[in-house]
């Protein structure tokens, strides 16, 4: 009897042990899963759009157009024209020559192919800015008058919060102003609505204490 009583006893001690191990590792399972969870939510992807925005605003400072998220998603763009070039071996050139609108000289054949479509075959003309961090504001080519502007696309190397990008005519009056940020990736900013102004200037202005850096930008003109 007291055999049978002991036999019963370890098998109900093992009982609760192997209950009390399982109910730790999956203690631990849940723990490593809002772990990971958080790492995810933590982590944005290359192109990312969250809380992002971007309004238009006329001369006078009035509000009359803003990006939702879905429709900016539509303007993301992947190109490599402001990146620095690779050889077909995936080396760095030990030189690379631009000319005065920052486009290379000697373009590898994907390059070519990026530069037609985004000109349209030539018919708008491309210039080429690359690495840069704003402080305070950056005036495009130094401020040169672009003629029909017809967008500009701007990639920042991290997520910023507010960057102004202010057009001025040949005269310096402001004939708009546009207000975008929280957003990763190569982002194309129409600019069709100051069309009514044949040509103007680009500053990109920094609305935010810490610098802005930028991995690039394209502006597309006539």
């Amino acid at each position: 009897m007291k055999k049978k009583y002991s036999i019963f006893l370890l098998l109900l001690v093992l009982a609760i042990t192997i209950i009390l191990f399982m109910n730790k590792d999956n203690d631990n399972l849940k723990s490593n899963n809002k772990v990971e969870d958080s790492y995810k939510e933590s982590i944005k992807p290359i192109n990312s759009l969250e809380d992002s925005y971007m309004n238009f605003f006329d001369e006078k400072g009035h509000l009359f157009k803003s990006y939702s998220e879905e429709q900016l998603k539509n303007l993301l763009i992947d190109t490599n024209l402001y990146k620095r070039d690779e050889s077909e071996d995936g080396e760095k050139p030990f030189a690379t020559f631009y000319d005065e609108n920052g486009i290379n000289l000697e373009p590898s054949e994907e390059i070519k192919a990026e530069m037609k479509k985004l000109s349209n075959s030539n018919e708008f003309k491309l210039f080429i800015f690359r690495q840069s961090s704003i402080s305070s504001y950056i005036p495009v080519r130094n401020n040169t008058i672009f003629s029909k502007p017809q967008s500009i696309i701007i990639e920042p190397t991290d997520e910023f919060k507010s960057m102004s990008i202010i057009l001025e005519n040949s005269s310096g009056n402001r004939i708009g102003r546009i207000v975008l940020g929280n957003y990763l990736g190569g982002l194309i900013v129409p600019l069709e609505a100051f069309e009514s102004e044949d040509s103007y200037s680009i500053q990109l202005v920094n609305n935010e204490q810490d610098p802005i850096y930028l991995n690039g930008g394209i502006v597309i003109y006539k």
